[in-house]
């Protein structure tokens, strides 16, 4: 039986409509349940993967989504992401070095490369701005019919395609409701700038999320949030930038994930990935201990399920030569713990 090929067939027929990432994720990892339980196999959720936490957790081991065992052959381990998680890729190659089928059922678009040896079954959906423009609603439905009003195909009404999110822009369904796209596919529509995505979005600031509630710049007509526009996962990395901008760098990392994965540019000095809480502790520290002053300005910004800080710092190296910078960095929040962050050099990137 070709496993990966199997596990692709079963998971094409789940459907879905205007689901938040952890229930389309809590979706598709009950479906990878119930076909490995088709085939007779054991199934484990969140089963201790071979590939330990990076110190000072290394007495912890990484877990998977779910693990299979089946007579006779080796174990099927099966990891579902939205997008890119470099930790799912470490995991995975373990798994496959470990002489295990290894399973990554992506969903969403996806930059980095599958390990070898790693089955990749990748899953398109269509997405649209959540209430308010928070997070992003994600679809996955059977194509439609065409109208029955309509003799050759015709179009749609709003109310007819509501359901799959098959419109492409706000404008056809006129609504404020943002536009839909497939994920796969990429968004299709150009880059947009920094300044451009924080009109009327909703940012907040690192001195505005320190405040109880926080409280997000409006654009014009704006007045104060409901509850349902507050972000506690926003205001978490905020509090985590003010706590850097006062030196106080255990504050700094005191939310992030134990298997945490922190990248920054190769080309920013001691660049690279950075794993676990020790690991960013120590970057941070290094990049603090640089400045003789320092001013940082961080401003956030929603973007779908991730959150985009923009961040100013300016002031004096310790030979007192003046700096500045402006950079982005983007965080994937799960659970209340930072779980990725990937920061960019030029700002804009963070937002194609």
């Amino acid at each position: 039986m070709d496993i990966a090929a199997s596990l692709t067939e079963a998971l094409e027929a789940v459907t879905f409509a205007d689901r938040g990432a952890d229930e389309v994720t809590g979706l598709l990892v009950e479906a990878v349940v119930a076909w490995a339980e088709g085939q007779g196999w054991r199934t484990y959720r969140r089963a201790a993967s071979v590939l330990p936490l990076p110190p000072p957790y290394e007495r912890q081991r990484s877990v998977l989504d779910v693990a299979c065992a089946r007579p006779g052959g080796p174990p099927v381990v099966v990891e579902v992401d939205h997008g890119d998680r470099q930790r799912t890729v470490d995991k995975l190659a373990a798994e496959a070095a470990a002489g295990r089928v290894a399973i990554w059922v992506r969903w969403g678009t996806g930059r980095l490369a599958v390990p070898e040896g790693v089955c990749l079954v990748a899953l398109p959906v269509t997405a649209r701005a959540g209430l308010h423009g928070r997070g992003r609603l994600f679809s996955r439905v059977p194509d439609l019919p065409a109208p029955e009003h309509t003799a050759g195909g015709g179009s749609y009404t709003a109310e007819e395609l509501g359901a799959s999110g098959g419109s492409d822009t706000a404008q056809e369904l006129g609504a404020d409701s943002g536009s839909s796209t497939v994920e796969e596919r990429g968004t299709g529509g150009g880059s947009s700038t920094v300044e451009e995505r924080g009109e009327g979005g909703g940012s907040y600031t690192a001195k505005e999320a320190e405040q109880d509630p926080p409280a997000p710049e409006r654009g014009a007509g704006g007045g104060s949030p409901t509850e349902e526009e507050l972000d506690s996962d926003l205001a978490l990395v905020l509090r985590a930038y003010a706590a850097f901008a006062r030196g106080d760098i255990d504050g700094a990392v005191r939310d992030l994930a134990p298997d945490v994965d922190w990248v920054e540019p190769d080309e920013f000095p001691d660049g690279g990935h950075h794993r676990g809480p020790a690991a960013v502790a120590a970057y941070l520290r290094n990049s603090y201990d640089g400045w003789g002053e320092l001013h940082s300005e961080p401003v956030a910004h929603r973007r779908g399920d991730q959150i985009v800080i923009v961040h100013r710092v300016w002031g004096a190296l310790r030979d007192g030569t003046p700096a500045s910078a402006t950079v982005a960095d983007v965080f994937t929040v799960e659970d209340g713990k930072v779980v990725l962050m990937m920061a960019y050099a030029d700002p804009a990137d963070a937002f194609r």
